[in-house]
């Protein structure tokens, strides 16, 4: 074209210090081995333009102040029930929303070894959902986790699923990925689609319109109208999955086809 552009791009750095928070329950047997639970407490801040009824404030209520009340009232069950045997850790990990920063700041320089750290439960946004026959896990066919979770969700009548949607990456789109990095088997439920009533049909377009229409938009808020029939569901299965993996004396295992075995192996000697 013969054409020359010549352009000149200011750029402003700007310095945000944030910090995660940690609570434990100390295990009465093995106290030196963790099991995590996890979630961040922020969200995307503010929007540059206000919405038509002036609202500029991305308050996050299903991603993931839910998540964040679902740890909190974990932490309050296993206040409560039996002492795990191993420590059980309550993660609040910040900056999920710039690039999971929080997460992977703890497992670049983390209070509890990997090594050491038996799992990972990821809690990021709760399912505001009637009850379903399943529960979707990011992911599925990565570790252990799932094949004891699913146990579990066999009570409850329901069945361990994939998330739906794999070319979406969500496995390596929220905190637990920082720990299976690192070698952690991690897991993360998801909403389950399969409506106890009304099945797939009434689920699927039920999910797809909640993401359309609240996921990382000023609409996600407080509504009381929200249903907790299926967060209930989920957060009884993750406090039983905990507490399993808590007072078991085995390790927590990747399946074989698992892309973290190799790093897992490398610390074996060290959970001897």
């Amino acid at each position: 074209l013969g054409a020359r552009l010549s352009v000149d791009i200011a750029e402003t750095t700007e310095v945000i210090h944030s910090n995660n928070l940690l609570a434990k329950i100390p295990g009465t047997e093995r106290p030196d081995e963790y099991v995590f639970y996890s979630a961040h407490w922020d969200h995307v801040g503010k929007a540059r333009t206000p919405n038509a009824e002036g609202d500029d404030i991305f308050n996050g209520a299903w991603d993931n102040a839910s998540g964040t009340a679902g740890l909190i009232e974990m932490a309050r069950a296993f206040k409560a029930g039996p002492a795990p045997k191993r420590t059980v850790v309550f993660l609040h990990v910040t900056a999920e929303e710039q690039g999971l920063l929080g997460s992977e700041a703890y497992a670049a320089d983390p209070v509890y070894p990997l090594a050491k750290t038996a799992a990972d439960i990821n809690i990021d946004m709760l399912p505001f959902t009637p009850a379903t026959r399943d529960v979707a896990v990011f992911g599925v066919g990565k570790s252990e986790l799932e094949d004891i979770l699913g146990r579990f969700a066999a009570v409850q009548g329901r069945v361990v699923t994939g998330d739906g949607y794999p070319e979406e990456g969500f496995y390596y789109r929220s905190d637990h990925f920082n720990f299976a990095a690192g070698g952690v088997p991690a897991l993360m439920p998801w909403t389950g689609r399969d409506f106890v009533e009304g099945g797939i049909e009434a689920g699927k377009p039920y999910y797809e319109g909640a993401m359309a229409k609240y996921y990382h938009k000023l609409t996600d808020e407080w509504r009381v109208d929200y249903d907790f029939t299926a967060a209930l569901q989920n957060l009884d299965l993750l406090y039983r999955l905990g507490l399993t993996v808590a007072d078991r004396e085995s390790w927590p295992a990747w399946k074989p086809t698992a892309e973290f075995n190799a790093i897992r192996d490398r610390t074996a000697d060290q959970r001897r």
